[in-house]
C-alpha cells in the first residue's frame, strides 16, 4: 500500500506543481495588464515589480491551488484509466476507496495550507499591494512633473496631490477590497464592532466564512473528482479540461450565490460559506458509492 500511495502521489503532485505555476503566471499577467496605467509609469522600478509579485503571491496561490488540484486529479487518475492501469489495480484487489486515500490526503494538506495563507500572509500581502500602488502613483506623478513646464490639466497642483491622490488611488487601485485585507481575528472584531454600533455584521462574518469555505474546496474536489476520474470507461485530456472548467465554474457560481444569500440573511453565514463544499462532497460520495458497488475501476 505504501508503494501504491507513493505512485498515486507522484501522479498527483507533478501535474499539481505544473498547473499551479501556470495558473500563478496567468493570474499575475492578467492582474498586471489590468494595472498597466499604474505599473508601467515612468518611476516604476524592478524593485517595485518584485514587491508586487511578493505581495500578490499568497493571494494568487489561494486562487490557483483548488483549480490546479482539481485538474491534477482528473488528468492524473484519468491517465491511469486511459493506460488501463486502474484495471490492473482492480485485478489486484485495490478498491476505489483505497484510491481515494492519496487525493484526500493531498486535499487535506492543501486545505490546511490555504487556511494558513488566508489567515496570515494573504491579508498582509493585499495590504502591501494597496500601499505599494499608492507609492507608485505618487512617484509617477512626481516623476512626470518637470520644472519650468506648465501643465494645464494640473491646475492647483499642490491641492490636487495632497487631497486628490487618495481618491485617485481608490479609483485606480482595482486589486482588492478592504475585507480581504483583514485577518480572521480582525473580521470577527469588525463584526462585533458593527453589532455595537447597531449595524449589520453579516458582511464581515460572510467574508470570514467564504474564506474558510474556499480553503476547504480541495477536500471537496478530492471527494468529487476521484470517482469521476476512475469511473470513466474512456479518459482523455480534453474530457479532463472540460470537466475541470465546468466543475470550477459551477463551484464558483454556487459559492457566490450562497454568499449573497448569507449576506442578505436568507441562510446562516456558516451554512452559506460551506454549502458548496457540502454539495460537492455529497455528489462525490454518491459517485464513489456507485463506482465501489459496480467495481468500475477502468
Amino acid at each position: 500500500m505504501k508503494l501504491l500511495a507513493r505512485y498515486l502521489l507522484k501522479e498527483l503532485l507533478v501535474p499539481l506543481g505544473v498547473w499551479v505555476a501556470f495558473m500563478f503566471l496567468l493570474l499575475f499577467v492578467m492582474q498586471f495588464l489590468r494595472g498597466t496605467d499604474v505599473l508601467l509609469g515612468s518611476a516604476v522600478t524592478l524593485s517595485d515589480l518584485g514587491r508586487l509579485v511578493a505581495y500578490l503571491a499568497p493571494h494568487f496561490l489561494v486562487m490557483a491551488l483548488p483549480i490546479a488540484f482539481l485538474l491534477a486529479i482528473l488528468l492524473g487518475l484519468g491517465r491511469l484509466g486511459e493506460d488501463r492501469e486502474l484495471t490492473s489495480l482492480q485485478a489486484l484487489g485495490i478498491s476505489p476507496l483505497q484510491l481515494l486515500a492519496a487525493p484526500l490526503g493531498v486535499g487535506l494538506a492543501l486545505s490546511a495550507f490555504m487556511v494558513l495563507l488566508t489567515s496570515t500572509v494573504e491579508p498582509w500581502g493585499l495590504t502591501g499591494v494597496k500601499e505599494l500602488v499608492g507609492e507608485v502613483i505618487q512617484k509617477n506623478v512626481a516623476g512626470d512633473v518637470k520644472s519650468g513646464v506648465f501643465y494645464e490639466d494640473l491646475s492647483d497642483l499642490t491641492a490636487q496631490i495632497n487631497v486628490g491622490l487618495g481618491g485617485s488611488l481608490s479609483r485606480r487601485n482595482r486589486f482588492r477590497s478592504p475585507k480581504e485585507e483583514l485577518t480572521p481575528v480582525e473580521l470577527i472584531a469588525a463584526a462585533k464592532d458593527a453589532e455595537e454600533r447597531k449595524e449589520d455584521p453579516r458582511p464581515f462574518l460572510m467574508a470570514l466564512h467564504s474564506r474558510l469555505g474556499n480553503a476547504v474546496a480541495p477536500v471537496a474536489f478530492a471527494l468529487l473528482a476521484t470517482p469521476l476520474a476512475i469511473g470513466r470507461r474512456q479518459a482523455g485530456r480534453a474530457w479532463g479540461y472540460l470537466l475541470t472548467l465546468g466543475g470550477y465554474v459551477l463551484y464558483y457560481l454556487l459559492s457566490r450565490a450562497f454568499e449573497q444569500m448569507g449576506q442578505k440573511g436568507q441562510m446562516p453565514v456558516l451554512v452559506a460559506g460551506q454549502l458548496s463544499n457540502v454539495l460537492f462532497m455529497v455528489v462525490g460520495a454518491v459517485a464513489l458509492y456507485r463506482v465501489t458497488r459496480s467495481g468500475t475501476v477502468r
